[in-house]
């Protein structure tokens, strides 16, 4: 196959980091197949399959990268005639360590796991055996909360972010910080930083906030929707409908435009418009639910205003809501608690989840120091000695723990760098 210039400057690249930039459909995988086959064979200084370790994001891509890599040697051995140390290579192709990252990391564990506090028997939860922990996990940790006796601003919190009686919100949230906080390497100190430090320019506190304006737009909608129960009674306004359900849909409509492609316009909030009602008359109607219905369409008038209050600091030059501070400090409080507990419930069951995976193997291969400088384990080291060079397919897909986890362990050589990366960045 003829490569570009390009294609073959990455093949032949030694002794540096390597990023690739490639959309797929590009023949990255083919390039990595050719780099390898090129660091096998190299002429001055050949490396053994044994000595790459190529990471991909699913067994799929693994089974199908060993193909290709199998299917290079039998062309090149074809090619070139009989030769032992390449049939040898081609062997060792199928016990190679090509795999996913969590394949890695879990064979790290297993290999150190005096170094991580698990018991020998522990066991990996499927997906489903983890979410069903959570659950159970978060609703104990929510009832500690709601009995607490110092618990007024995480109620203060609940009613920001909930829809009537319903706290699915604030769960939702949770579940959000949880599963940004697990990407990096420390996600409690991560979280305890972001808890004590708001700054409206922050990713998580942008999404924050628009997520408490989304709750409280839900909660809006839910007030009127009561307003129209109210009526459909016997002696209801019914004539108030009308322009229930007109406000009613332009909720609908500002949310989706405010949520677009995450692009948390806040001027969408500002289109909901609360007309004028019809006039009630008659002894037909009841006076007292004319009342009811009215103080719900007041409650819902004085939520979305406050919505467009708390979204503008998603506008630039706009300052920062002291209240969403608060509530955000609550919340990060409430997902430590939530990952605290998680925790130790898992080590009641002696079972670990796919994000223990990352965080379990970094724990064994790098450490942070005191001035936040990250360096590699002697056990780190150790890996060095064996890889020497380090390849990760589909690179957009990782984050900062596997980041970390992978630079501790490339080249057998600390002052010579040795990853090469691939992915559409």
């Amino acid at each position: 196959m003829e490569f570009t210039a390009d294609q073959q400057k990455i093949i032949d690249s030694r002794n540096k980091n390597l990023l690739v930039s490639a959309a797929a459909g590009s023949g990255k995988t083919t390039v990595l197949v050719e780099r390898i086959m090129s660091l096998v064979t190299d002429r001055d200084d050949p490396c053994d399959i044994g000595e790459i370790l190529v990471v991909t994001f699913t067994r799929a891509a693994a089974a199908n990268m060993k193909n290709k890599i199998s299917e290079a040697f039998r062309k090149r051995i074809e090619m070139e005639g009989p030769d032992p140390r390449l049939s040898r290579q081609a062997i060792l192709v199928h016990s190679a360590k090509i795999m996913t990252l969590d394949t890695f990391c879990l064979s790290v564990i297993r290999d150190h796991f005096p170094e991580t506090g698990l018991d020998p028997a522990f066991r990996v939860a499927a997906d489903g055996e983890a979410n069903l922990i959570k659950k159970d996990v978060y609703a104990s940790v929510m009832e500690d909360r709601y009995l607490s006796d110092d618990n007024e601003d995480f109620l203060d919190m609940c009613e920001a972010f909930s829809a009537g009686k319903d706290d699915s919100g604030v769960e939702r949230i949770v579940e959000k910080l949880y599963n940004v906080a697990e990407s990096y390497p420390w996600p409690v100190k991560w979280l305890e930083e972001h808890g004590a430090a708001y700054d409206e320019n922050d990713p998580l506190v942008i999404e924050f906030t628009a997520e408490k304006v989304l709750s409280m737009l839900r909660r809006a909608r839910n007030v009127l929707f009561s307003a129209l129960e109210i009526c459909d009674l016997p002696g209801g306004p019914e004539p108030y409908r009308d322009a229930i359900e007109t406000v009613i849909a332009s909720i609908d409509r500002a949310s989706v435009s405010f949520s677009k492609n995450g692009a948390w316009d806040p001027s969408a909030i500002e289109t909901i418009t609360f007309p004028k009602r019809a006039q009630v008359r008659g002894n037909a109607y009841s006076p007292e639910l004319k009342e009811r219905c009215s103080a719900e369409w007041k409650k819902a008038a004085t939520i979305v205003k406050n919505a467009v209050k708390t979204a503008l600091p998603l506008s630039e030059g706009t300052s920062a809501d002291p209240v969403c501070a608060e509530h955000l400090k609550s919340l990060t409080e409430l997902t430590i608690d939530f990952i605290e507990a998680y925790a130790a419930e898992k080590e009641k069951r002696g079972v670990i989840d796919f994000s223990d995976m990352g965080h379990l193997a970094l724990r064994i291969l790098a450490r942070e120091n005191e001035d936040g400088t990250i360096e590699p384990t002697d056990t780190a080291l150790e890996y060095r000695k064996i890889f020497r060079e380090v390849m990760c397919d589909e690179y957009q897909d990782s984050n900062l723990v596997q980041e970390i986890i992978l630079s501790a362990i490339a080249g057998k050589d600390p002052e010579v760098c040795s990853r090469f990366m691939v992915g559409d960045v």
